[in-house]
């Protein structure tokens, strides 16, 4: 669709530029040549919602979703694809912001961390 397309261009483009934290819509997942292109120069960071918690998400805007069991199932087909290309995996079971922002910088750190060890064990 014109739609897929413009986010492919829009997303590669955006995906080759540094110091920006990009946040598409779910369906990009789909887009292998997209996620390449994102895994390229960035940390990819998969929050995984538990299931608790979607009956607080709104689904008028979600073209693919009228309720919550629509959700679960859209989930469900993608979490082998987020698992995939995830570089860092945030379970949310909790609508605390503090709590989930201090989550993804200590598993960011340790991610850097970790590739930091890989880098010096390949030099040495």
């Amino acid at each position: 669709s014109h739609f897929r397309a413009l986010e492919e261009s829009i997303t590669i483009k955006a995906a080759n530029t540094f110091n920006h934290i990009l946040s598409p819509g779910g369906g990009i997942i789909h887009n292998d040549k997209v996620m390449q292109a994102i895994k390229q120069n960035s940390l990819v960071i998969y929050i995984n919602l538990d299931e608790s918690l979607m009956d607080n998400i709104s689904y008028h805007s979600r073209p693919h979703v009228k309720n919550k069991t629509d959700l679960i199932t859209l989930k469900n087909k993608r979490h082998a694809l987020y698992l995939n290309y995830a570089d860092v995996i945030i379970n949310k079971s909790s609508l605390d912001v503090e709590k989930i922002l201090s989550e993804i910088e200590v598993r960011i750190d340790e991610y850097i961390s970790n590739q930091w060890s890989k880098f010096k064990s390949i030099r040495h």
